[in-house]
């Protein structure tokens, strides 16, 4: 079998400007998907392979692993995915559950470097979606519309015991300072650092334990304390 044709300097230069373009266009959002390492290969009436080692040499080395991360996310997502409008039986599902649990599990008894730690800890931090406090908000705002309309889901239903205990135990695991978005009492809004559960619970206590929009009493579960002015107004507002 003949070999495909090496590429030129002119499409060099060419392949090269279009991954360079297609990888700028990503991050800015512009883009959703990747042009394919074998759609490359068919506009240069080469094999995919080659494509890949002059991209390798062409491509700087981050660039490079961005498009290749987010290439295999895309070629395996949606309908393109081996298991999609599929279901693993339950007998699949356990013994999945079982060749990764305890000893079996791959990160059984390591732990990572601290170095890797810090830079997953620094790249956390760095995210833009970082600030999750409005993601937080809408979503507690989808929830609250949605049960104006809609029972919940246990009306009628009632834990098991065991469920109970469970619920009981994950709930104080990630209770107060526990939490991982703990923030030493303040609110996930834009508040002064005063703004304590101290604060909070002198404000129940000074509204007698009442919303003072709708009234309704407490009953033995504590309100949300808001201080709103109108810059957190203004961020309410720019959710819709």
């Amino acid at each position: 079998m003949a070999q495909k044709p090496k590429l030129s300097l002119e499409q060099q230069i060419d392949l090269q400007q279009i991954v360079a373009v297609e990888v700028e266009q990503h991050r800015r959002g512009e883009i959703e998907n990747f042009t394919t390492t074998r759609e490359l290969a068919l506009v240069y009436n080469t094999n995919k392979d080659r494509i890949s080692i002059y991209l390798r040499k062409l491509i700087p080395a981050e660039d490079l692993k961005y498009r290749n991360s987010h290439l295999a996310s895309q070629i395996r997502s949606g309908e393109n995915h081996s298991m999609y409008g599929k279901h693993h039986s339950e007998e699949i599902k356990r013994k999945i559950s079982e060749a990764n649990s305890g000893e079996r599990g791959y990160w059984y008894g390591k732990t990572l470097p601290e170095k890797i730690r810090k830079k997953m800890s620094l790249g956390q931090l760095k995210r833009k979606e970082r600030d999750g406090s409005t993601i937080l908000l809408e979503a507690k705002l989808k929830i609250l519309e949605w049960f104006k309309t809609n029972d919940s889901p246990m009306k009628g239903k009632k834990h098991s015991e065991l469920t109970r205990r469970k619920m009981k135990i994950n709930h104080a695991n990630v209770n107060g300072e526990n939490n991982p978005r703990w923030n030493g009492g303040t609110s996930f809004l834009p508040y002064s650092h005063l703004f304590t559960l101290i604060l909070k619970k002198y404000v129940r206590a000074r509204d007698e334990y009442q919303c003072q929009f709708c009234g309704i009493s407490e009953d033995g579960k504590a309100h949300a304390v808001h201080h709103m002015t109108m810059t957190k107004i203004m961020i309410l507002n720019s959710i819709y």
